[in-house]
């Protein structure tokens, strides 16, 4: 009997560390290095578009750019979600846990007027289709990172048993991007897909300046989201051995794929630009500030930032190129073309940078914050008109809201000596 309680006890153990510490760690470098390869796919056919040759020296020293890049954000926003999601009833407090969750928490006792709800389930139904096609790109990406690596190393990845090896690794790595894709964007798109419902349901949609900004840049990006879901499609469909699908199949899958990547679009990276234009004069600040906070914002924010942004720009640019031109045999060196897919590619790069990099590191840094118990504000500061300097500044305690609305402060009373640690925090 005791024998067979220790055995279930270290059976209880191992699963612990596999479920905290295996899985997360398994799926977060699976998708790191899927998600390479979807940048190692595209860079070469931009540098070609530019350059005209296949294998140009830039080619190789910009993709290992996009490498560091990659890891980086991937190690500020990924990396935490994922273990964030594995670990979370096990390593912080309770109320803690209500904080983070409360992102993904609408009221289920608001009854849904039947466009509302057509929407919701609309909405719903197209996340989980996009993580679907998500499987089918991160296979492609996996496979165009092998190749690379391959290309490096003067080997041949599909030739005899290395093929089997190379689809079974593309195949785990694809599995784990999707995971990732589940745990940081589609969880966000469900929550939002619910929160959009209610507004519809009541009208309440914002219309403010911010709003409008928004509307105006989404607008474009929006335009680009079919392309890129098509241009991924097809051509992961080109890489699955085996399996020859016919033309028509091919473009309706392509169909399909580009209307759920486009509602997904819609309810992920479309908020957090909002979100933080309507920030105003509001500043979110912890009693409690690290050190390495500061310098952290500045290679996440900036360098690495400012590396996927221009590797989205590409990214964008080079899919919708690509599909207008095999699609609709516009020539792709056309300058009405170039500009509607530059003005496309800006657009979405933005709306991927507050998304992927802004808000998924502001995500971090709040729950490593909330896990510390550190004590959260929101200081707005009012300026005096003729002076033009800061007459008062006011401060309310405020818990993290919905991803897709302002967050509503509640007020609270603090004292001197947290009022004085606040101001000095904004100095």
């Amino acid at each position: 009997m005791r024998l067979l309680n220790k055995l279930r006890n270290v059976a209880k153990e191992a699963w612990d560390i596999i479920k905290t510490i295996v899985a997360p760690a398994f799926i977060s470098i699976g998708g790191t290095i899927s998600a390479m390869g979807g940048s190692l796919f595209i860079l070469p056919k931009f540098v070609k578009f530019l350059t005209n040759k296949d294998d140009h020296a830039a080619s190789l020293y910009s993709s290992f750019a996009i490498i560091v890049f990659t890891v980086i954000i991937s190690l500020a926003t990924r990396f935490p979600a994922i273990f964030r999601h594995f670990n979370i009833d096990e390593k912080l407090p309770e109320k803690a846990n209500e904080e983070i969750d409360k992102e993904f928490q609408c009221n289920p006792s608001m009854a849904l007027w039947f466009l509302a709800r057509s929407f919701e389930y609309f909405a719903k139904m197209n996340s989980v289709a996009s993580a679907g096609f998500m499987l089918l790109g991160s296979y492609l990406n996996a496979i165009t990172f092998i190749e690379f690596l391959s290309k490096q190393t003067n080997s041949d990845p599909h030739e005899g048993i290395a093929e089997y090896i190379t689809q079974t690794t593309a195949l785990l790595l694809a599995v784990c991007a999707t995971g990732k894709y589940a745990i940081f964007t589609l969880k966000k798109a469900v929550a939002n897909a619910k929160h959009i419902a209610h507004n519809i349901e009541n009208r309440s949609f914002p219309t403010d300046r911010a709003a409008l900004i928004t509307l105006a840049v989404s607008s474009f990006s929006t335009m680009a989201v079919p392309f890129l879901g098509y241009f991924s499609t097809t051509n992961a469909l080109g890489k699955i051995p085996l399996i020859h699908l016919p033309y028509k199949v091919k473009r309706g899958l392509a169909f399909f794929s580009s209307v759920s990547a486009t509602s997904t679009h819609l309810t992920t990276q479309v908020p957090p630009l909002y979100a933080f234009l309507s920030k105003n004069n509001q500043q979110v600040l912890f009693t409690e500030k690290p050190w390495w906070e500061a310098p952290s914002k500045v290679v996440v924010f900036g360098i690495a930032g400012a590396g996927d942004f221009a590797s989205s720009n590409i990214s964008v640019f080079t899919s919708v190129n690509s599909t207008c031109h095999d699609v609709f045999g516009i020539n792709a060196k056309q300058p009405i073309l170039i500009a509607a897919c530059s003005v496309t590619a800006l657009s979405t790069a933005t709306l991927n940078y507050f998304f992927s990099v802004y808000r998924g590191y502001e995500d971090t840094l709040l729950h490593y914050h909330i896990a510390r118990g550190d004590v959260e504000y929101v200081v707005t500061k009012d300026k005096d008109i003729e002076s033009g300097k800061t007459a008062n500044v006011s401060y309310q305690h405020s818990p993290a809201g919905l991803l897709f609305s302002k967050k509503p402060p509640l007020d609270a009373v603090i004292s001197e000596e947290e009022e004085d640690l606040a101001l000095s925090l904004t100095a």
